[in-house]
């Protein structure tokens, strides 16, 4: 059981506020969003909309907002969870509350990250930090999270390992289970994700390879520790990508194949096409040469939603395909998916370049103690 949840749990039946109280439950709600069961944050939604409905604290309809937007996100990553959030960040605003104000704003920069929205994200990490005390844990975390996930993205390791340690000793800090939860799952996630680039296009570090693979397998163990009910298919998915990279086909290619259709039931379905074409890369280098050549068919039919918004995924899909094209001896296909999807990385590598440039910046905006708290916590 969370150290933070039993304490959240302890409050409310210490408080004698019944807006504290219902503050504390919509947080308890909150983190049942994140981490499941969803049922538990959908009845907490319920109760506070019964019992606040009216309107009668500016407080309680932030966090309830807050947390409708996290059961949407967590649940299906339904696009309509930011408005949500943005409405209680607007309403944080207009009700000068600084904490939430923080909080809403380091959970619309996750959002933004997510979507590739750099420019608003880089404006909600700056209101989030410009807004935060030293007592806004959750708020500064989320943030930190944010920043090692992103120095991830573009390649910098060692920055987000300074991150990350940021992260998990806040984390332990607050008794914070679900955001410990969340980094290990991130650290996976961004690293594999760009492993995976630059592997697709003969750049990779083995040594990292194995690094993250190894976290990766400490995912479920921590899933379960938990309870968590997030993320579930993905584990497997990232494993299967890492292990590809270090040359164990029929593995990965099993992975891919019990896990590639859950995963897009379950949301994912972006990385659809990408992850169809290396279970192909996969079979073609097990000498499974029909079974290869349906999976690029499935990923043909796919296809790619949005090349611009994921120009990473775009460009390793690409790669991923002259690589299947080459075992199967097409050169003229090899080298026209090759060269486009390297014109995909450069453009992404240009983008890096800018948002890595600009994102520490956003750092001047933190008063000297939460600086001071980011710091310790790195060290």
């Amino acid at each position: 059981m969370s150290i933070y949840l039993n304490r959240l749990r302890r409050d409310v039946h210490s408080t004698t506020s019944r807006i504290r109280k219902a503050c504390l439950i919509a947080e308890i709600g909150c983190y049942y969003a994140r981490v499941g069961p969803a049922s538990e944050a959908k009845l907490i939604v319920q109760d506070l909309r019964s019992e606040f409905g009216a309107g009668d604290s500016v407080e309680v309809t932030i966090w309830t907002m807050l947390l409708e937007g996290l059961v949407l996100y967590y649940e299906d990553f339904d696009p309509s969870a930011r408005d949500r959030v943005a409405r209680a960040h607007a309403l944080s605003v207009g009700s000068q509350i600084p904490t939430l104000r923080a909080l809403t704003s380091a959970w619309l920069a996750c959002f933004d990250f997510n979507a590739c929205a750099f420019v608003p994200m880089i404006t909600n990490i700056r209101e989030c930090l410009l807004f935060s005390t030293p007592t806004d844990i959750m708020a500064i975390t989320r943030c930190a999270l944010l920043l090692a996930d992103i120095s991830l993205y573009t390649g910098h390791f060692d920055f987000a390992a300074s991150w990350y340690r940021t992260v998990r000793q806040l984390s332990a800090t607050n008794g914070d289970q679900a955001t410990l939860g969340a980094m290990i799952h991130n650290r996976v996630a961004f690293g594999s994700a760009r492993l995976r680039l630059q592997h697709s296009f003969g750049e990779v570090d083995l040594a990292l390879v194995r690094q993250i693979r190894m976290e990766a397998e400490s995912c479920q163990s921590f899933d379960a520790l938990i309870g968590t009910s997030r993320l579930m298919s993905l584990t497997p998915i990232w494993r299967s990508r890492l292990i590809l990279m270090e040359g164990r086909y029929v593995e990965a290619s099993g992975l891919f194949d019990e896990y590639i259709e859950i995963a897009v039931a379950e949301g994912h379905e972006k990385m659809h096409a990408l992850l169809l074409a290396e279970s192909a890369y996969c079979h073609l280098n097990a000498g499974e040469l029909q079974v290869a050549e349906k999976r690029l068919f499935q990923a043909s039919l796919v296809g790619l939603s949005d090349v611009d918004g994921n120009l990473d995924d775009s460009a390793t899909y690409f790669a991923t395909l002259a690589l299947c094209n080459a075992i199967m001896g097409d050169q003229r296909s090899c080298s026209r998916n090759f060269d486009y999807g390297r014109g995909l990385y450069e453009r992404h590598e240009v983008n890096v370049r800018w948002l890595w440039s600009i994102v520490h910046d956003a750092l001047f905006n933190a008063s000297p103690e939460v600086m001071a708290l980011l710091k310790a916590s790195s060290s």
